[in-house]
């Protein structure tokens, strides 16, 4: 397993992945795309993901409740919470995608 819920839990991240699929349906088809091509020529591909994740995450109050609890450590190095957020988010999602894809669960696979 690769989620770890380092950042977010497992139940957040789901429902993240819900919200995120209904604004974006083929939202996980590209994540895919990235995670499984050798090639990692991926700027345009990633901007546009990293756009629409924060698009649904800043509607989502996980998100903002995670940024205000932020962790001095982090803020230590750079003091936007939203920034960390997100790269945090990012890193969750990408991890739990990866596991739900490997087991066989992963939501939207049917939008391939």
């Amino acid at each position: 397993m690769h989620f770890k819920e380092q950042y977010f839990t497992k139940d957040q991240i789901d429902l993240f992945i819900e919200a995120f699929l209904a604004k974006y349906p083929n939202a996980i088809k590209r994540m895919k795309t990235m995670m499984n091509d050798e090639r990692g020529d991926f700027k345009e591909l990633y901007g546009t993901h990293f756009n629409e994740m924060l698009d649904v995450a800043e509607g989502m109050e996980l998100y903002h409740n995670y940024a205000k609890s932020i962790p001095q450590k982090y803020l230590s190095r750079l003091s936007d919470p939203y920034y960390h957020a997100a790269y945090h988010l990012s890193h969750d999602l990408s991890m739990r995608v990866r596991d739900l894809s490997e087991m066989g669960e992963l939501p939207g696979e049917e939008a391939e």
